[in-house]
């Protein structure tokens, strides 16, 4: 929302310095129809009252606003001023209620503002004047040859007063119209109007703002914050594991930031805090919603940290169709979990131990892959599976697919004693979440808590506790120590 109104307010301050400035100059004209009866006065072009007032002055309006008025207006202006482009720069408008006519002209300066609107008004009077004489004189000849031609009586004495209304109303010099109020330069532009255009944009701003919220949570619904966990589960989050530079695939604990070591120290400790058994949880299933959300790098840094704690631990790699523990340790074997599964290779002669790591880590790898072979796990052996680990290690670690996209784990999340899901900022989508949060109490599994992946990174190097960035030197094979 803060990023949609910086960016009106941004837009409307480089129309504010880039528009160009608009001066508004008004003019008025009184209407003052002629109260006669004559009808000949009406036929030279003279404004005579009538039964609706307000027609009087919508007919001085059009005759006002016309391109012969623009014509006189802009020859008296001089200059590049042409009727066409004047008549852009003109309104002409009754005022309700009243006889008064207002032209309005624009410029770029307030005189050229109140000069336009002047010579417009002016240029009015002058053209009905004029077009008001030219009628009458071309009308007088016509009737005074009448006049002779008749044989006197009534049609003569009509004749006569015709001829002397018309006569003494070319003198008078009437137009009927009259400029009531000159236009005075204004002190402001009026366009564009800065306090209205910011205040605008701040309002638009925040509606936008506010309409991009809603927006970007229906078309893209990403986990941008933990409060939304928050929202969709009551369990708490047992680590926050900072962004990594490196991305490609999961990383080994020697590709790690300190911080991030650190953070899964903390996961080992939020794990064991959270299990109602005093010793805590011995099988602890590592899951998320979809791929690529750090799961696999969880599971193995999480293995790898209580292995460097001292206890004897399993990690299981369970995901058939995209193992990557193998490759992310370097470590290969003829036989892993699905030789296991179909009792062809006991469970301690599958297991691989990783040298970094002496004998407190070993790896059941998935030896085989494809949807196929993850079938296995419904089957009671992946009960068997996790007993018999339970009684080769102090932790058995499980890498799981993505539950919310296959179920080939569903059962091994039963049977272990703690689920923790595995949940990227920006990455995971809020709505997968939900479902295997539905799914798992669908099948009375309650999640440990969440290990929250893609946190922003601490600024905080006090004490040494974070120096150093082993993601900047060689891999190195040896293994993690404490200080």
């Amino acid at each position: 929302m803060l990023l949609v109104l910086v960016i009106v307010l941004g837009g409307a301050a480089i129309y504010l310095i880039a528009a160009e400035e608009v001066y508004e100059a008004q003019a008025d004209i009184l209407v003052t129809p002629v109260p006669t009866q004559d009808a000949v006065l009406s036929t030279v072009g003279v404004i005579t009252q009538s039964v609706d007032p307000s027609l009087d002055v919508e007919t001085a309006n059009q005759l006002i606003d016309s391109p012969s008025v623009a014509d006189r207006a802009a020859k008296s202006l001089g200059g590049s001023e042409t009727g066409d482009s004047l008549l852009s720069d003109i309104s002409v408008a009754p005022i309700p209620e009243s006889n008064i006519v207002t032209i309005t002209a624009t410029g770029p300066t307030a005189g050229a503002a109140a000069a336009r609107a002047n010579a417009f008004a002016q240029a009015a009077v002058a053209e009905r004047r004029q077009a008001i004489a030219s009628n009458i004189d071309a009308l007088l000849p016509e009737l005074q040859s009448e006049l002779a031609e008749s044989e006197g009586g009534e049609v003569a004495r009509t004749l006569s007063n015709t001829i002397a209304t018309l006569s003494a109303f070319r003198a008078s010099g009437n137009a009927t119209i009259q400029v009531e109020t000159a236009a005075s330069p204004p002190s402001s532009p009026s366009s564009p109007r800065k306090v209205l255009v910011l205040v605008g944009a701040l309002i638009a701003g925040l509606v936008l703002g506010v309409g991009a919220v809603f927006a970007a949570q229906v078309l893209d619904p990403r986990l941008r914050r933990e409060e939304q966990l928050r929202s969709l589960f009551n369990l708490p989050i047992l680590a926050r594991i900072p962004r990594e530079r490196s991305r490609a695939g999961p990383l080994a604990p020697e590709r790690l930031s300190p911080m991030a070591r650190e953070a899964y120290r903390t996961l080992r400790a939020g794990v064991a805090a959270a299990s109602p058994d005093e010793r805590g949880p011995q099988s602890i299933l590592v899951g998320g919603s979809g791929p690529s959300e750090g799961k696999s790098t969880t599971a193995i840094n999480l293995a790898a940290s209580l292995a460097l704690a001292g206890h004897s631990v399993i990690l299981i790699d369970a995901d058939l169709r995209r193992p990557a523990i193998a490759e992310t340790l370097d470590i290969g074997a003829r036989q892993g979990v699905v030789s296991v599964l179909l009792n062809r290779t006991p469970l301690a002669e599958a297991l691989e131990p990783v040298p970094a790591y002496t004998d407190n880590l070993r790896v059941l790898i998935a030896d085989k892959t494809g949807a196929d072979f993850a079938d296995l796990f419904s089957l009671p052996a992946a009960k068997r599976l996790l007993e018999e680990a339970d009684q080769l290690a102090d932790y058995v670690i499980i890498d799981s697919p993505p539950l919310s996209d296959v179920i080939d784990a569903l059962q091994l999340a039963q049977h272990a004693d703690a689920v923790v899901i595995v949940a990227r900022l920006g990455h995971s989508r809020v709505s997968r979440i939900r479902e295997l949060g539905e799914l798992l109490a669908g099948n009375g599994i309650r999640p440990t808590g969440f290990a929250l992946l893609g946190t922003p990174r601490s600024e905080r190097k006090s004490y040494g506790y974070y120096e150093g960035e082993p993601s900047r030197r060689p891999r190195s094979r040896l293994p993690l120590t404490t200080r």
